[in-house]
């Protein structure tokens, strides 16, 4: 249900296109890392960055492709 439930958060967040990384990370973080506030900020942290990686990605092959 956790597992579900910071899922579910972070794809409000992020959106759907960062899903895979999202399920990745918070697979990751769960087998990982103790539940604390701390590690949970460092979670956002992470998915955030990959976020943004993912999105100036998509922005080059955009510009690439007109």
């Amino acid at each position: 249900q956790l597992k579900g439930m910071l899922i579910h958060k972070f794809k409000l967040k992020y959106g759907d296109k960062a899903e895979q990384c999202i399920n990745n990370e918070v697979g990751k973080f769960l087998s990982n890392n103790r539940l604390t506030e701390e590690n949970l900020k460092k979670l956002d942290e992470k998915i955030g960055r990959e976020a943004d990686l993912r999105a100036k990605r998509q922005d080059v092959l955009e510009d690439h492709k007109s």
